[in-house]
């Protein structure tokens, strides 16, 4: 199963209050998620945290928006 760092912009949010000029100048985020590279397809990336070599379940993974990410970059690969 390959590791890998997917690095995707996502969206911005603040809850307070802010004038017009700050809220229209702030900038989408670019993130970084680092695991098991679960799933990759047309519609979203899955990477996930935990494995289990018993099950081969996992646990704590994050589900990225396909168009969201900026860059895949494999990080080594396990044989689980």
């Amino acid at each position: 199963m390959k590791i890998v760092l997917v690095k995707w912009q996502d969206a911005t949010t603040f809850n307070q209050w802010a004038e017009t000029a700050e809220v229209t100048e702030s900038k989408l985020r670019v993130c970084y998620a680092a695991g098991f590279l679960v799933g990759k397809n047309k519609e979203q990336v899955t990477v996930a945290l935990l494995t289990s070599e018993d099950t081969g379940s996992f646990s704590d993974w994050i589900n990225i928006p396909a168009q969201s990410v900026l860059k895949i970059t494999k990080l080594g690969e396990l044989n689980v």
